[in-house]
């Protein structure tokens, strides 16, 4: 060897090193298990209720019921369950247009929907149950001695709150200050206080 030379028998070359190789394999692993697992995930009843609001505003549920007297609604779809009220939301100048009957929860669920004279939509949901499958949200507002729990997926605000047993939301592309007034107005007229 002269001046520092490695000389290798061209049959005897040097291996690569595997280790840069395992760790970026092991990481791939690690991130497709990641989306797996997101894939599998119970999306939260946020995303059901927003993605019921989305089918009604593009047609895609049919409202088993059309009516636009609330207690004609509630009677119809009540599930022999009288805690299913459908509000009227007269007074805030939203029209019942009609209902259909869904399970959300595991549990037989109203759905109505409303329009005002300016067609903007707002979908209500009722049904038997408890918080304990709704994501943590950090707006949580005091109205009329209830607790509402707001939250906003893309472009529509829901407004959940608990009642004598009963889950109920209302879900619009309104303004969140519009919506929550409005879960305000649906919570008096769904129990008559």
């Amino acid at each position: 060897m002269h001046g520092g030379a490695l000389r290798v028998a061209p049959d005897e070359r040097p291996l690569a090193d595997s280790r840069p190789f395992l760790i970026l394999a092991g990481l791939a692993a690690i991130a497709i298990g990641g989306l797996i697992a997101a894939m599998l995930r119970h999306p939260g009843m946020p995303a059901i209720i927003a993605d019921d609001y989305m089918r009604v505003a593009g047609g895609l549920i049919e409202l088993e019921r059309e009516t636009s007297v609330p207690s004609d609604l509630s009677s119809a779809l009540a599930i022999a369950d009288p805690g299913l009220m459908v509000p009227d939301l007269g007074g805030e100048r939203y029209r019942l247009a009609g209902g259909t009957r869904l399970t959300r929860a595991g549990q037989p669920a109203v759905l109505a929907v409303y329009h005002n004279p300016r067609l903007d939509l707002l979908v209500y949901h009722a049904w038997r149950g408890e918080f304990e499958h709704m994501p943590a949200t950090g707006d949580v507002r005091e109205r009329a001695g209830r607790t509402f729990h707001v939250h906003q997926k893309s472009t529509s605000t829901l407004v959940f709150w608990r009642e004598g047993g009963v889950v109920r939301v209302v879900t619009s592309s309104l303004p969140t200050e519009q919506v929550v007034s409005l879960a305000v107005a649906a919570a008096a007229g769904a129990t008559g206080a």
